[in-house]
C-alpha cells in the first residue's frame, strides 16, 4: 500500500470480510462501533473510524457469529493489506 499511496491523498476501499479483530498494540484502525447486526455464521460490526489521525469514514467489519461486540464499543481492527483497494479521490480510478 505505501508504495501506490507515498505522498498522495487515497481514498481507501476495503471489503468487510478483510478486516479483523487484533490486539490494541497491533491495531491500524480502530471502529467506533454505531451498530450491530447478528446474522448466525457472521456479525456485521457498522461503525465510524476513531481516532483521528487524518483519516475518516465509515466501515463494516465482518466478524464471526460467535464475537460479541456491542453499540458504544471501539473494536480495534488489522487490515489485510494485499486485499486493499487504493482510488484517486478526484478521478475515482484505482491506483
Amino acid at each position: 500500500l505505501g508504495e501506490r499511496a507515498a505522498g498522495r491523498k487515497v481514498l481507501l476501499g476495503l471489503r468487510p470480510e478483510h478486516l479483523k479483530p487484533s490486539p490494541e498494540s497491533e491495531a491500524e484502525i480502530r471502529l467506533e462501533v454505531m451498530a450491530v447486526e447478528t446474522l448466525g455464521a457472521d456479525t456485521l460490526a457498522h461503525g465510524r473510524i476513531a481516532g483521528g489521525n487524518g483519516v475518516a469514514g465509515e466501515l463494516v467489519a465482518r466478524l464471526s457469529g460467535g464475537m460479541h461486540v456491542a453499540a458504544g464499543e471501539v473494536l480495534p481492527l488489522s487490515i489485510e493489506a494485499d486485499m486493499a483497494h487504493l482510488f484517486d479521490p478526484a478521478t475515482g480510478k484505482r491506483i
